[in-house]
């Protein structure tokens, strides 16, 4: 078998137990392509694969070995339907489940389907940290010229921001809290900013501080006084139980949240007091429809990549790039591994 004929892969064995595996070139099936992975980024979700903690284990809808990576650009490596061979592209992580008369699934409301697949995450479906995968076609996105593949795999992570905006419709005159000041928060504050609506960030250390200001945002570091009591639209970006907590507490009677992260844990929430002041808590996972929403964002320059990539690792070098997405006190959250070396960018 040549070269031509084997894939590098990352498989997570077992909890904070990886390794770069060498493997037979995978065969796609009717209605889905091979395409070459060029940058993936890590977040929150893949760490929690990492080491276990992420609930679909104990669901049992994700098992070990897992290939990882939900959050890519690469270039199409066959013609399809979507598109011809060497497209650059990206991929909408959410997949149907493929049953046939699946209300939800035909409905558009994939991401309410218990049986979804999730590219890298659930159900078995390999993610991109490979040097080439299987990706459905009808889930591809042509990159629009203009937009560097780099950053076109920040575009995943995105929609859940532009989902969350979408659904809770914060207008100018409205004051805005975004608590966590990840990817899906800066993204957030940027975009927010661009419309013109006034957004604060809420933050645990002053690291972010320069950054989240060089969105046009607000910074409010906590422990300080805060520059509004109480705030019309509150989207949670941090995924962490204190994070649910804030997001529920500085919300306005009458106002909306949207919960963007996914605690590993319970949170206890004070449901008598969201009656109470008539507050409308909305759970978003991903953003369907609203990827090209996101590569726009990027090409217009409404979100700047500058704002939110760390570091960039070669795939040799995935163990450092976990480390480094590990480490608190980062000025800037995305970690992103280039998997392609020679990728056209």
């Amino acid at each position: 078998m040549s070269p031509a004929d084997r894939v590098r892969a990352l498989h997570i064995t077992g909890p904070d137990r990886f390794e770069i595996v060498d493997l037979p070139r995978p065969e796609p099936g009717p209605g889905f392509s091979l395409a070459a992975p060029a940058y993936v980024g890590l977040c929150g979700t893949d760490l929690d694969l990492f080491d276990g903690s992420m609930p679909y284990f104990s669901e049992g809808v994700a098992t070990y070995p897992l290939q990882p990576g939900h959050e890519w650009s690469g270039t199409l490596l066959e013609s399809n339907e979507v598109a011809e061979a060497g497209t650059r592209i990206i991929l909408d992580a959410v997949i149907d489940c493929g049953r046939a008369h699946c209300e939800l699934c035909e409905a558009g409301l994939v991401v309410r389907c218990q049986e979804r697949y999730e590219f890298g995450v659930r159900r078995g479906l390999d993610g991109a940290l490979a040097t080439t995968v299987v990706a459905p076609d009808r889930y591809m996105l042509p990159v629009p010229a203009g937009v560097r593949l780099r950053d076109a795999a920040l575009v995943e992570p995105m929609v859940t921001t532009l989902e969350g905006i979408r659904r809770t419709a914060p207008v100018p005159g409205e004051e805005v809290l975004i608590v966590g000041s990840a990817t899906l928060g800066l993204a957030g504050a940027m975009i927010l900013a661009a419309r013109g609506i006034r957004t604060h960030v809420l933050l645990r250390s002053d690291t972010r501080m320069a950054t989240v200001e060089a969105t046009g945002a607000i910074p409010w570091l906590a422990g300080t006084k805060a520059a509004v009591e109480a705030f019309d639209v509150v989207l949670e970006a941090a995924g962490t139980p204190s994070g649910v907590q804030a997001a529920l507490a500085h919300v306005a009677p009458g106002g909306r949240v949207a919960l963007l992260g996914v605690p590993t844990e319970p949170v206890p929430i004070d449901t008598g007091s969201l009656v109470i002041r008539d507050v409308t808590v909305k759970g978003v996972l991903n953003g369907p429809g609203q990827y090209p929403t996101g590569l726009q964002a990027i090409a217009s320059g409404e979100v700047k990549p500058e704002l939110l990539i760390d570091r960039v690792y070669p795939f040799e070098d995935i163990e450092a790039a976990v480390a480094r997405s590990r480490e608190p006190g980062r000025e800037r959250p995305k970690v992103l591994v280039q998997v392609d070396r020679d990728a056209a960018d």
